[in-house]
């Protein structure tokens, strides 16, 4: 069976909604689905929602306050998801591509809105797959570091080496599931934890749990 990826769009417009739903997810249906999010006038309200969806991606309008005077803007919201997920495959859709690359750190996930909205066409064929692969990657890096830390937690004795990459691997598995909670690293190490155990323990739980919604998702 096919995956059908979660792709969040975020757009202050409900036409810009309807019509990115029109023209791009029932294009690739097969691909995905789609769960819709407003701006709120508290975007850490708004980061919290769209934390707690599951999403594999997000799409965001870039200009969020053409019609409320909110204090962000899309490039803020990309900014503060990638805070809590490093590397989540993020989009920036704009009519106006020269702004929003001013004000953006990856200008490599700005696009016109007029390519997923548009017809079919091989520009948008490319924006597609792109996205796609930005997605399949991501999980790829989650999985990597899932099968890396269940055969390092298997070391009886850890080197300080491999200790701070256990806590590396810990920091990217524990911030896809629950950013909220995530323990700072510092206090991972071992002059902080008495028992490594525990580290490994805890992880092993999340691990479990994530893939028991890859399972539902699937």
């Amino acid at each position: 069976m096919k995956m059908i990826y979660r792709l969040g769009y975020l757009d202050e417009d409900d036409s810009d909604i309807s019509f990115f739903y029109n023209r791009f997810i029932k294009t690739y249906s097969e691909y995905y689905s789609m769960v819709e999010f407003k701006p709120k006038s508290d975007i850490n309200e708004l980061i919290d929602e769209i934390m707690n969806e599951g999403l594999d991606a997000i799409i965001v309008d870039f200009r969020l306050n053409e019609y409320d005077p909110i204090g962000y803007r899309g490039h803020d919201v990309v900014n503060m998801v990638r805070e809590q997920k490093k590397d989540f495959p993020c989009v920036i859709l704009t009519s106006n591509p020269e702004d929003a690359i001013d004000n953006s750190f990856d200008t490599y996930i700005v696009f016109r809105k007029e390519t997923a909205f548009g017809d079919v066409s091989d520009e948008k064929s490319l924006f597609e797959n792109k996205l796609r692969k930005s997605i399949e990657h991501y999980r790829e890096m989650i999985l990597d570091a899932e099968n890396e830390f269940l055969e390092l937690s298997k070391v009886t004795e850890l080197s300080l080496e491999q200790e701070q990459r256990l806590i590396e691997l810990d920091d990217i598995i524990e911030s896809n599931l629950s950013y909220k909670n995530k323990v700072p690293s510092y206090l991972k190490e071992s002059s902080h934890v008495k028992n490594i155990e525990l580290l490994v323990n805890n992880t092993k739980t999340i691990i479990e749990k994530l893939n028991e919604i890859k399972d539902r998702s699937e």
